[in-house]
């Protein structure tokens, strides 16, 4: 797998050490990006955009955030020129937000926290040929 630049977008530091270890076990990505909110997130693409560095390959995005909730932050990044493919992280069990996620084109999939490396594996498989 090629080297794959990764943004991860959650406000819960122990979810996000466990989420870091099971990207970089199937991965082997030396460093994954962090940001806690959505807003952080925006201002960390349009620094990576103004500066011509080129966006991550996968975003993994939760719902419930401070600030800027994930669903918020898909809203404003649809209007992003380039798109990473986003893999929405969360806990919630809720269809309406699954629906709404889902809705945008470059939302690859909606998976359930904890992240597996076994679901990784046929997400990455699967948004290589698809979206």
């Amino acid at each position: 797998m090629k080297n794959l630049d990764i943004l991860l977008i959650d406000d819960d530091e122990l979810s996000n050490i466990y989420t870091v270890i099971k990207i970089k076990e199937f991965t082997q990505v030396p460093e994954v990006s962090i940001c806690y909110n959505g807003e952080q997130a925006l201002e960390y693409i349009k620094s990576k955009m103004s500066s011509g560095a080129a966006l991550p390959d996968y975003i993994f995005l939760d719902i419930h955030m401070p600030i800027m909730n994930g669903l918020e932050f898909l809203e404003e990044y649809q209007y992003v020129e380039k798109k990473s493919k986003i893999i929405m992280l969360s806990t919630s069990i809720l269809e309406e937000e699954r629906a709404i996620a889902l809705k945008y084109d470059f939302v690859v999939d909606f998976i359930n926290k904890p992240l597996k490396v076994e679901l990784m594996k046929e997400i990455f498989s699967r948004s290589t040929v698809q979206k």
